[in-house]
């Protein structure tokens, strides 16, 4: 007796369980999303460009390689070489002035970061496909090197990023650069601020669902 009712039990729960996955398979709470981050890598080629700069002005191109262990968090290194000169403006005044203000020119950047994805949306293209979004903060630090000298430097960023396909997105972003620059009579604390757009390319290049629709 006692061991038909446990033989019972065991039908029970396997019927429940098969019940269960077959239930998995066909019904769907929260819409499945078409492109997946988590578990990928990213790699991020970038035109770089100054956007507070006065006396000099700058321009770049760098990349970043950035793993993304779910799809809100990620961990990123990253390389800018910048392309400086000094503006217009700094060429005036020297000239009519006969005044040389102080003046820092980038050379590179080199540093790691970590980012989070706050909000995530979609929207119709001109009535078309379906374009998916997201916006992500990130904060980090490395190196500047500035004035042929390298300077510890802290960074914070905002950044959207925009689907393509499954393996492709474009990004746009605003970075801060922050360290001390030494002058000849002082110390400054500099914000290097710059845009940044990038294309990024996702490895592998695309995701599957165990179950997909």
């Amino acid at each position: 007796m006692k061991l038909g009712v446990v033989l019972a039990t065991l039908c029970v729960f396997a019927s429940v369980a098969r019940a269960q996955e077959d239930t998995e398979k066909y019904i769907r709470v929260v819409q499945q999303k078409p492109f997946i981050k988590a578990m990928r890598a990213e790699l991020m080629p970038a035109f770089v460009a100054g956007l507070n700069e006065t006396l000099t002005s700058h321009l770049g191109v760098g990349v970043t390689g950035r793993f993304h262990i779910t799809d809100e968090w990620a961990v990123a290194a990253e390389y800018i070489k910048y392309f400086g000169k000094l503006s217009s403006l700094a060429t005036d005044i020297g000239d009519q002035y006969q005044v040389y203000p102080e003046k820092h020119l980038m050379d590179f950047y080199a540093g790691v970061n970590a980012s989070y994805v706050p909000f995530v949306g979609k929207f119709l293209l001109f009535g078309g496909p379906i374009v998916y979004w997201d916006t992500y903060l990130l904060a980090g630090g490395g190196v500047t090197r500035s004035n042929f000298k390298n300077r510890a430097s802290g960074e914070l960023g905002l950044g959207m990023r925009f689907t393509l396909t499954q393996f492709l997105t474009v990004s746009f972003e605003l970075r801060d650069y922050m360290f001390t620059e030494p002058w000849k009579t002082t110390t400054k604390f500099v914000n290097d601020v710059v845009f940044v757009a990038g294309l990024g390319l996702f490895a592998p290049f695309s995701h599957t669902y165990k179950y997909a629709k």
